[in-house]
C-alpha cells in the first residue's frame, strides 16, 4: 500500500476500506498494527480517490475505542491538522479528529500544534462548525488553559455566541458548554458580553452578611445572569432621570420615539403570500437565544429575528413602514 502505483493504492485502499466495514475485521486491523498504512495514504498527495477510501477506512477502523489511540500514536492529529490547514478534506478529516478527540493525547497534541485557532477560525459550512465546537469544547474542558484565547476570540468576534445563536442543536451544546465555562473563570464577568439581550425582571432580594446586614440589592432573575445593582444605587439612578427624559421607550423593540402600546411590531400583519394571520412580538425563553426578541405568525407560524427584521427596515430605500397597527 505504501509503495505501489497509483492504481495499485486505489485497489489496497478500497480493500482495506471493505475490510473495516466489519466490526471483527477493525478489531484485527488494529491489531495487527495496520492503521499506520491508510493514513500514509491520506498524508501523501497520490490519487483522490485513494485518499477517500483511506479516509472511509480509518473512520471505520476509528470505530473501535482502542483503534483510536493507536491512530493518535501513529500521527492522525499531525496529518489531519497539516491537511486541513491546506484545505485538504477538511469535513471528512474533522469527524475523525472529533471521534480522536476523546482521548487526552489527542487534545494535547492538538494544543501543541495550534489546533485551537484553526477550530475557532474555521466555519465554511454547519457540519464544519459542529466538529470544531464539539472538539473546543473537550479541548477546553480538559485544559482550562485554553480559554484565554477561546476568550479572546469570543470579544472580537463572537466565534462562540454565533455557534450558540446560528448553530444546529449539536453547536449550540458545545458553545453554550464553553460559554459557562468561560463564566465560571471569571473571564467574561459583563452581563452583556454573555446575555446581551437578557431582559429577566430584577429580583429584590436582602444580605445578611456581616458586612452588608440587612442591606436590599437587585438581581436578576436567571441565574446565568450576573447583573447586580444596590437598591441605594437604584434609587439615586431613578431620582436623577426624572424630567430629563419622557422615559426609556419601547421596552418591546427597544425603539426610543414610541411607547410599547405604540409598538409597529406589537402586533403587525403576516407578509407570507396567501396568509392573513397576525405576527406577534415576544421574547425568546430558549437557553442558546434566552431574551433575543422575535416575531410569529399565529397563523402560519412564519418566524422572523426581531433584529433580522430592523436591520432590512434600516436598509429600506423609501424608509416607511410596512406594517398594520391592530387594536385590540
Amino acid at each position: 500500500m505504501n509503495t505501489g502505483n497509483a492504481k495499485t493504492k486505489v485497489t489496497a485502499a478500497r480493500i482495506i476500506f471493505n475490510l473495516s466495514t466489519y466490526n471483527l475485521n477493525r478489531v484485527i486491523i488494529g491489531d495487527s498494527g495496520s492503521v499506520k498504512s491508510p493514513l500514509n495514504i491520506i498524508e501523501g498527495r497520490g490519487d483522490r480517490t485513494a485518499i477517500m477510501y483511506a479516509i472511509k477506512a480509518i473512520f471505520n477502523i476509528c470505530m473501535i475505542r482502542n483503534n483510536r489511540l493507536k491512530a493518535i500514536e501513529d500521527g492522525a492529529v499531525s496529518m489531519i491538522l497539516k491537511k486541513v490547514s491546506d484545505g485538504d478534506y477538511v469535513y471528512e478529516l474533522w469527524v475523525i479528529l472529533r471521534m480522536l478527540s476523546i482521548h487526552e493525547n489527542a487534545v494535547q497534541e492538538i494544543i501543541e500544534l495550534d489546533g485551537v485557532h484553526m477550530f475557532l477560525k474555521d466555519g465554511t459550512d454547519k457540519a464544519s462548525i459542529d466538529n470544531c465546537i464539539t472538539i473546543l469544547d473537550r479541548i477546553v474542558s480538559n485544559n482550562l488553559g485554553t480559554l484565554k484565547e477561546v476568550q479572546e476570540e469570543e470579544k472580537l468576534h463572537k466565534t462562540i455566541s454565533r455557534a450558540v445563536y446560528y448553530g444546529t442543536a449539536v453547536a449550540r451544546k458545545g458553545a453554550n458548554s464553553i460559554l459557562v465555562l468561560i463564566y465560571k473563570a471569571n473571564i467574561l464577568l459583563a452581563c452583556d458580553k454573555m446575555f446581551p439581550h437578557c431582559d429577566g425582571i430584577r429580583k429584590l432580594m436582602t444580605l445578611y452578611t456581616t458586612k452588608n446586614y440587612n442591606i436590599k440589592y437587585l438581581k436578576c432573575q436567571h441565574s446565568k445572569c450576573t447583573e447586580f445593582q444596590w437598591l441605594s444605587d437604584a434609587n439615586v439612578q431613578y431620582e436623577s432621570s426624572i424630567g430629563t427624559s419622557s422615559g426609556s421607550g419601547c421596552f418591546g423593540c427597544g425603539g426610543s420615539s414610541h411607547w410599547i402600546r405604540d409598538c409597529p411590531w406589537k402586533e403587525s400583519k403576516c407578509e407570507v403570500q396567501g396568509c392573513v394571520g397576525t405576527k406577534i412580538l415576544r421574547s425568546s425563553r430558549q437557553d442558546h437565544s434566552y431574551g433575543y426578541k422575535y416575531l410569529k405568525c399565529l397563523t402560519c407560524g412564519n418566524f422572523q429575528w426581531l433584529k433580522d427584521v430592523l436591520e432590512d427596515f434600516k436598509e429600506c430605500n423609501n424608509g416607511k413602514l410596512n406594517v398594520k397597527i391592530i387594536v385590540g
